[in-house]
């Protein structure tokens, strides 16, 4: 992998993690006890 694409993931990752540290604990839960979320970017998260 090439360091330039790591570094990338590791940003990406970073600005995800800030973004779910501010949000508030009002996600949409799902049947199955999921978190769904959804970032600025129009990227979802299941946790």
């Amino acid at each position: 992998m090439k360091q330039s694409t790591l570094l990338l993931l590791v940003v990406v990752a970073g600005i995800a993690a800030l973004f779910l540290l501010k949000k508030k604990p009002t996600e949409p839960q799902t049947g199955l006890g999921l978190t769904i979320t959804q970032d600025s970017f129009g990227i979802t998260y299941v946790s």
